[in-house]
């Protein structure tokens, strides 16, 4: 079985959030061969950009809380306040270095065991139709286009899958339809995929 992954599916892993599980055991079941796991190269940056992008975030309260904290020092009455607040700012900005961290340890993991699908003219062509038609972002049309290319790839008997928790542009009647002619299920869920994938095995 081949199951195609994109980035929500590192980020999933990355930041442990609360389908991890089931997207730790995908990426095991492909360290154990038992299937396939396939993702477009352009997925791969996405997570960089996340994690970049909340770390700026962090960084901008950061700096307000340290303002506010050097407000508040001034008076005699918040100091107990001020020193319980003060190791809290540090520990904001550590955040993104720990994620960060993970990010590598995941994409490791991925690197070894998956395929990327890399883009061409044709893929990059096609990312603009699904645009217009499907008015999917450049990004997402671009990961849907990677999939439909390495789909009409494989051998038509094999069993396929693609999971995304990116339900808003993914699940809509005619991307699910042109999965299912390919004989390819979409999953909103890592739950549901990863429960539907070992039943199959």
């Amino acid at each position: 079985m081949i199951v195609y992954v994109e980035s929500n599916f590192i980020l999933e892993l990355v930041l442990a959030q609360e389908e991890s599980i089931s997207a730790e055991r995908i990426l095991q079941l492909a360290e154990r061969d038992a299937i396939s796991l396939l993702f477009p190269s352009f997925s791969l940056m996405e997570p960089f950009w996340t994690i970049q992008g909340r770390g700026k975030q962090r960084k901008n309260v950061q700096q307000s809380l340290n303002k506010e904290l050097q407000q508040l020092q001034r008076s005699l009455y918040n100091q107990e306040l001020v020193s319980l607040l003060q190791p809290l700012t540090k520990t904001i900005v550590d955040v993104e270095i720990k994620e960060m961290d993970m990010l590598e340890k995941v994409l490791s993991r991925l690197l070894q065991v998956g395929q990327q699908i890399d883009i061409n003219k044709n893929i990059f062509d096609e990312s603009i139709r699904y645009q217009e038609e499907l008015g999917l972002s450049p990004q997402d049309a671009i990961i849907y286009s990677s999939i439909i290319a390495s789909i009409k790839q494989q051998n038509g008997g094999e069993e396929k899958v693609f999971v995304s928790r990116n339900w808003k542009d993914f699940d809509q009647e005619e991307i699910v339809e042109e999965l299912r002619a390919f004989q390819c299920k979409y999953f909103s869920k890592f739950d549901n995929a990863v429960e539907y994938v070992q039943s199959r095995l």
